[in-house]
């Protein structure tokens, strides 16, 4: 019966455990197609901006919801519809403003384009 050496062993199992690592952090490329929710303040305001980023002209439809609570009570504001993506610039697919210092704001912008989902949640404001 043949013997296997101990540092051939763990020249090996240093080879796999090394190979599997490199499989595991390299992954597939990252999609360049992405969904992004931007704040921009103003005053006591904000506005909360939906975006999406496309490598290529592409048609889709999504839906914007933001929630949001503060000192003056609670809204929920719904946006949806389709739209049109041109690779040099990200569309804008939702926009609300806001008002009311210390308020805290929940947006979601889902899209469906090409036969895929994008989802992107953000929390504006207060935590």
């Amino acid at each position: 019966m043949s013997r296997v050496s101990t540092p051939f062993v763990f020249a090996a199992a240093t080879l796999l455990i090394g190979a599997a690592a490199a499989v595991a952090t390299a992954g597939p490329s990252p999609d360049p197609n992405r969904c992004e929710i931007s704040a921009e303040k103003h005053g006591a305001g904000v506005s909360i901006i939906g975006l999406y980023f496309a490598a290529k002209a592409l048609d889709g439809e999504y839906t914007f919801r933001v929630r949001g609570s503060g000192r003056s009570g609670s809204t929920e504001i719904s946006q949806g519809g389709d739209f049109s993506v041109d690779p040099r610039q990200p569309a804008e697919v939702g926009r609300v403003v806001m008002g009311g210092a210390g308020a805290t704001y929940d947006a979601t912008l889902v899209l469906r384009v090409a036969g895929k989902t994008w989802r992107c949640e953000r929390r504006i404001g207060a935590t």
